[in-house]
């Protein structure tokens, strides 16, 4: 049995990744390069719902059972906040860019795991907080740099109408993502890369 290791994102478009780049450039000027892994622009997202190993044979009915959970539910505008530790300025693990609105984010996040659940596929029992992860700490402990004082342009509010089904790949250097399917918002058919409907 093949698994593939997936999960539900959302993704950015080419003139929001390259200012999450301008970010990173500018970022890396200070003391955190000492201490972060910076995420690749084109690779950052922002996740939903995480599955993990999948049954390859399990994908349409994920897709499916997604399709009808989230189908109704009405694009919206996605803010991009303040800089933040993850998940806690005591045990950071990420530097993140906090995003809103949270309760979309969750809402959304809820919704798939309960299609999920329909499918006996175990969810993250952790309470849900959406993030955008802008790099990773290389080492214990927190640089010693208040994050409000740097200044970083601010990144136009996007429109969300679409999220994302990704296989996780492991590459050198960190992981790949393919996108798998294409789940529209506001009540509009679930597409399969290559112009296919899954249904």
């Amino acid at each position: 049995m093949h698994h593939l290791r997936v999960f539900f994102a959302i993704l950015f478009p080419e003139k929001t990744q390259d200012q999450l780049s301008n970010w990173v450039a500018t970022l890396k000027k200070t003391a955190l390069s000492e201490y972060i892994r910076w995420i690749p622009e084109e690779k950052m997202h922002i996740t939903l719902q995480f599955i993990g190993a999948l049954p390859e044979e399990q994908l349409l009915s994920v897709e499916a059972q997604t399709k009808i959970a989230i189908e109704k539910l009405p694009a919206f505008q996605l803010q991009f906040c303040h800089l933040e530790w993850f998940p806690n300025f005591r045990h950071p693990k990420i530097l993140s860019c906090f995003v809103q609105p949270q309760s979309e984010l969750k809402n959304m996040s809820e919704l798939i795991g309960e299609a999920l659940t329909t499918l006996n596929i175990p969810i993250e029992a952790r309470p849900f907080r959406g993030h955008l992860t802008i790099g990773r700490l290389m080492r214990r402990g927190t640089p010693g740099i208040i994050l409000d004082e740097i200044n970083l342009v601010a990144i136009p509010p996007i429109t969300i109408s679409n999220i994302y089904l990704l296989q996780s790949k492991p590459e050198k250097g960190g992981q790949n993502y393919k996108p798998l399917a294409e789940l529209t918002l506001a009540g509009t058919r679930l597409q399969m890369k290559g112009g296919k409907n899954s249904l």
